[in-house]
Formats: C-alpha cells, sequence, structure tokens
C-alpha cells in the first residue's frame, strides 16, 4: 500500500511540476511580447520625433517624454533596462538588457 501511494504523490508531483514549467514559459513568453511591443513604440516615437518636431532628436528617453511622445518611458515588465541606439538619420532600435527579449519571434505571437 506504501508503495502504491509513493507512486501515486511521484505522479502527482510530476504532473505538478509539468503544469508549472508550461504556465512559467507562458508568462515568461508575455513579458517578452510586452518588452517587445514597449520597444516598437519608443522606436517609432524616436523615429518620428525629427519629423514632427523638425529638429534632430536628442537621442534620449526624457527628449520623448518632453516632446509628449510618453508621460513616462515605458519600461520592461521583467525588470530589463532599455537602452536607444540610431541606426540612421530617422530610426532609432531599443533593446532590452534581458537578451532574450531583443530575439521575439513575432510568427509565434499576437501583438494585440
Amino acid at each position: 500500500m506504501k508503495i502504491k501511494i509513493g507512486v501515486a504523490a511521484g505522479v502527482i508531483v510530476a504532473i505538478l511540476a509539468w503544469w508549472g514549467i508550461i504556465k512559467y514559459n507562458e508568462y515568461s513568453d508575455k513579458l517578452t511580447v510586452e518588452c517587445y511591443k514597449n520597444r516598437r513604440d519608443i522606436e517609432r516615437s524616436a523615429s518620428s520625433y525629427p519629423i514632427d518636431k523638425r529638429s534632430a532628436f536628442p537621442g534620449t528617453f526624457d527628449a520623448l517624454v518632453s516632446a509628449g511622445y510618453f508621460k513616462e518611458i515605458p519600461t520592461c515588465p521583467a525588470g530589463g533596462t532599455y537602452t536607444l541606439y540610431k541606426e540612421d538619420e530617422y530610426r532609432y532600435e531599443c533593446t532590452c538588457s534581458i537578451e532574450k527579449h531583443n530575439h521575439i519571434d513575432l510568427s509565434k505571437h499576437s501583438l494585440d
């Protein structure tokens, strides 16, 4: 009888662990998508700045807030830090310090 209870308990623990891993991955993917959306919004705003304001973008997050694009700069939901890079005269790239967030497969996620 003790062996059957031990086996049943082991199966229950394995199922719970499997379920926990699935839920963690779903949560992690959700954070990655939210981070991507934030960075995309920052990049679009930085790229629009020179056209909207008819002056060069100063390249800072504070400039985007001052110009009215954001009330405050979005932050990575997983605690990463954003960095803004100038790609060319009108394009900027925003990266996250959490490397996984910079490599999202958009075909697997809904961005709505």
